[in-house]
């Protein structure tokens, strides 16, 4: 992928298929490159150097979609263990912001907990600060 690659951040209805899914509220976030066939592929690093670019938007969009729906626990994790960690990373760095704000689980084999940097997790969780999910 060129510089001039689109990508998306969407959320996706959830209920059902995933390890929260007696809860109604589930939403997968989406980060892929859009195909010129208008397909997403979610395995492509495009290497642009725009990662602290797309973070910020990701983040603006997290709070967007959460002010419509308060009561949505969003999910997500990388297509990669790299990814994922890269992610775990980018909310290490960020996680006093992101506490201020919302509500951040990670999720390993055991199941989820608040947000601990220097933890591996597979998976996270996302949620206003009134949501409960423990």
């Amino acid at each position: 992928m060129g510089a001039a690659s689109k990508w998306v951040c969407k959320f996706k209805h959830t209920y059902g298929q995933t390890f929260l899914s007696d809860d109604p509220h589930i939403y997968t976030l989406i980060l892929a490159n859009v195909l010129p066939n208008g397909s997403l592929d979610i395995k492509t690093v495009s290497n642009n150097g725009d990662m602290r670019k797309i973070l910020v938007t990701v983040y603006k969009a997290i709070e967007i979609f959460l002010s419509s729906e308060p009561s949505a626990i969003i999910v997500f994790s990388g297509s990669s263990d790299s990814r994922t960690r890269l992610y775990q990373i980018a909310i290490s760095k960020e996680l006093v912001l992101l506490n201020g704000r919302f509500k951040v689980y990670g999720v390993s084999n055991e199941g989820f907990e608040f947000f601990r940097a220097n933890q591996r997790y597979r998976a996270f969780v996302i949620s206003s600060k009134n949501t409960n999910i423990v």
